[in-house]
């Protein structure tokens, strides 16, 4: 299984495997990315979680996340005030398990890509991988970046390795 996270000028980009049944089927309750918006209205703040390993998860740690991010007023509902929340929530909840998480602020106009190191929050810069499978996806990304076929910045891997920036 695998997580992947890419940030772009113009975006963030999510991918997980899903689950799948004896058959390969992917199981129509796959719960690897997911999405939440808050507020009245369709144009509120926003969050997406992303696992690696489903089934090894525990919703309710997600959940209980997404209470707290809900209760926050939208008048106060800043990227920093975001963060702090979800990193609050998954030490309350006891949760390592989150692998990155997407959050986007009305109010600051911005959106932010963070993965989980234990139950603290770590900006993403460039592309990042988690699970299993991730050192497949890191020479994957490596090779497409070298090649030309993506701009990457590959800052996160490194600090992930060496604990430094490049």
């Amino acid at each position: 299984m695998i997580a992947a996270a890419m940030w772009f000028n113009s975006g963030i980009l999510l991918f997980a495997d899903a689950e799948t049944n004896s058959r390969g089927t992917v199981r129509a309750d796959s719960h690897t990315i997911l999405p939440k918006h808050y507020g009245a209205h369709a144009g509120g703040a926003s969050s997406v979680f992303v696992v690696s390993e489903p089934g090894n998860r525990h919703l309710s740690e997600f959940h209980h996340c997404e209470e707290v991010l809900a209760s926050i007023p939208p008048e106060d509902c800043t990227l920093d005030r975001m963060r702090e929340a979800v990193e609050k929530s998954l030490v309350d909840a006891g949760d390592e398990e989150v692998d990155f998480v997407a959050l986007y602020s009305v109010k600051d106009q911005q959106y932010s890509l963070d993965r989980t190191t234990g139950t603290m929050l770590q900006k993403v810069v460039g592309y990042d991988c988690e699970g299993p499978a991730a050192s497949l996806g890191h020479s994957v990304m490596r090779v497409m970046c070298a090649n030309g076929h993506l701009s990457c910045n590959t800052w996160s891997t490194k600090v992930r390795r060496t604990g430094t920036r490049p």
